[in-house]
């Protein structure tokens, strides 16, 4: 597993809270949710891939976590 420290203070509960979601317009119409984190589009609607956000709280396989500091 690798681990990487961020300025984040406190685990957002959404992922609109988050500094690593972006919102992209679609050329044709529409939007994509995605986590510039882990580069991976979010599925509203869809239960797949554990990527599924129904704006509720954060998704199954979100990359943000806590770590304890203790050794």
């Amino acid at each position: 597993m690798v681990v990487i420290r961020t300025e984040i203070k406190e685990l957002p509960e959404y992922c609109e809270q988050c500094k690593y979601y972006y919102l992209r317009v679609r050329e044709k119409g529409g939007y994509s949710d995605i986590c510039e984190l882990s580069g991976e589009h979010l599925n509203y609607g869809e239960c797949t891939g554990g990527w599924y956000y129904n704006g509720l709280a954060r998704p199954v396989n979100c990359p943000l976590m806590e770590v304890s500091d203790d050794k």
